[in-house]
């Protein structure tokens, strides 16, 4: 890959990982300020709750800072996917084993919990961005068909 499509790739993921990170900074906002018309849309059905858009929040956050090479930084985006994939873990688990896990009390105050295939999705994103960090050829060839 040239130098020029990496740095417009690279470009691209930032401005992806932004306009994701801003729309859900607006609806976990639209949650805590109780704004019902931006939560509900056009058909009156809720269409993100608080819970998932904390995720794509910290995926994005994710998948934003491993564009940069600071052990800071990619310390950042690794601390950010493992939240994601504590929570996906967590979710899963008080689907399986019918337990109430202090994640989702906060989503249960404004609407219901993560629903079970969505939690195991974000398990699965999360693992594939992981996996973008590894050293091994082998684990970021299959993690790239993932993501």
């Amino acid at each position: 890959m040239t130098k020029e499509l990496k740095a417009k790739k690279s470009r691209n993921v930032k401005i992806i990982s932004l306009i994701i990170m801003a729309i859900n900074i607006a609806v976990m906002a639209a949650w805590l300020s109780n704004f019902q018309s931006v939560l509900s849309g056009f058909s009156g059905d809720q269409f993100m709750d608080f819970t998932s858009a904390v995720l794509f929040f910290l995926l994005s956050l994710g998948v934003l800072t491993s564009q940069k090479r600071s052990n800071s930084i990619l310390l950042l985006s690794k601390v950010a996917i493992v939240s994601v994939l504590i929570i996906s873990v967590l979710t899963i688990g008080q689907y399986l084993f019918n337990f109430d896990n202090v994640v989702n009390v906060f989503d249960l105050k404004f609407s219901s919990r993560l629903p079970f295939w969505v939690s195991i999705c974000f398990l699965l994103i999360g693992g594939a961005i992981w996996g973008m960090h590894s050293k091994s050829n082998v684990i970021n060839k299959i993690t790239q068909y993932c993501y």
